[in-house]
């Protein structure tokens, strides 16, 4: 009898001591999964998010709970993979969705531009945080990013009754002033960025713009000169200006330099205009709109970039359009100009000799025709 209670007060104690120390639905104590989380955090805080994320999902497949989850989407935040934030939220329900994760639905909708829904979130994360500046300047740049400066300045405005000093939601409502057409407000915000040692090279750029709307063109041209010499003189749009504010004050030799720079620097590429005409041209080629083929034929020999082959495919339209005089015409420079190339190669002989072969059946033609 004494044995048989023994036995069963060391059962009971076992029993005891096993949830005690609990365990995860399959059968993992709680112990050695926090200790996997607690490895992964240390390799999170090393920042090699790639070890730290595969033993997150580990302890997650012992232990699927929401903070696990957060500590897994986390890592994706980090590494750049947005979508998949999102995608790893959808099994969380909106109900259960904290400040947190709203801030972080806003920010991955927000780097992937998905305008609509990085507004709509950004609005629920500012009313769950309205004291995370972050916040309020993203969702100030969305509106001010979908010409929507006054709810832009009225959330910005909002923010600074309790804190007038950020940066980020002060540049968002000096830019939603700027917008609404109030330059005196706008300009007052920007010197005031300006002082407190903010001199990217939006802030300069607006700040000039401002003082030229205020006929101070000395102020507007030295800070679009400092704005430009961030960039190495190579932004386009502060070289225009910088060119017609220094033109306006009598500077005119360096302001045609900077206005010359700026159209130079606002031209395509050659060899993208000429590739991406001569894409238009095959396009209607293979479209049958032949007409409009050779018109894009012709916009492509305006490029240095363009080669003798436009000559020979402008041919082979004009024969798909029965026009033999000018398909004719247009083999003939394929054959004088691919014969002044330094080197052949086997392709171009080939279309040399077929375009020899067409003009002289095509002569024929019109020869006895009486065309000629």
């Amino acid at each position: 009898m004494k044995s048989q209670i023994t036995h069963l007060l060391c059962a009971l104690v076992l029993f005891g001591l096993y949830n005690l120390q609990g365990y995860a639905r399959d059968g993992v104590p709680e112990l050695e999964i926090q200790a996997i989380v607690k490895e992964a955090d240390s390799c999170r805080a090393c920042n090699n998010l790639y070890r730290a994320l595969i033993i997150y999902e580990e302890a997650y497949k012992h232990d699927a709970s929401t903070d696990v989850l957060r500590k897994i989407i986390q890592c994706h935040y980090e590494r750049g993979g947005y979508q998949k934030c999102i995608d790893l939220y959808e099994s969380v329900p909106t109900d259960s969705l904290i400040a947190q994760d709203l801030k972080m639905k806003f920010f991955c909708f927000s780097n992937l531009t998905q305008g609509d829904s990085a507004v709509y979130y950004g609005r629920l994360a500012n009313r769950a945080d309205p004291y995370d500046c972050k916040i309020v300047s993203k969702l100030a740049h969305h509106y001010n990013h979908a010409q929507l400066p006054d709810t832009a300045l009225y959330i910005a405005d909002l923010y600074c009754r309790f804190d007038s000093t950020s940066v980020f939601v002060n540049r968002q409502k000096a830019h939603s002033l700027y917008l609404t057409g109030d330059y005196a407000k706008a300009l007052h915000e920007y010197r005031r960025l300006k002082e407190w040692g903010d001199r990217n090279e939006s802030t300069l750029y607006y700040l000039a713009l401002c003082y030229a709307k205020a006929d101070s063109l000395y102020l507007a041209y030295e800070n679009l000169n400092e704005a430009a010499k961030l960039n190495n003189y190579e932004n386009p749009s502060i070289l225009s200006q910088l060119g017609t504010v220094a033109v306006e004050l009598g500077i005119i030799g360096e302001g045609i330099n900077y206005i010359e720079k700026s159209i130079e620097l606002m031209q395509p590429d050659g060899k993208l205009l000429f590739a991406l005409t001569n894409t238009m041209a095959e396009g209607c080629f293979r479209w049958g709109k032949y007409e409009k083929s050779i018109a894009y034929m012709k916009q492509s020999l305006k490029y240095p970039e363009s080669t003798v082959y436009v000559y020979y495919r402008m041919a082979q339209a004009y024969g798909m359009m029965k026009k033999l005089k000018d398909e004719r015409e247009y083999y003939q420079i394929f054959v004088d100009k691919a014969q002044k190339e330094s080197s052949t190669s086997p392709i171009m002989k080939e279309c040399i000799e077929y375009a020899q072969h067409r003009i002289n059946e095509i002569t024929e033609t019109l020869f006895f025709k009486g065309e000629l």
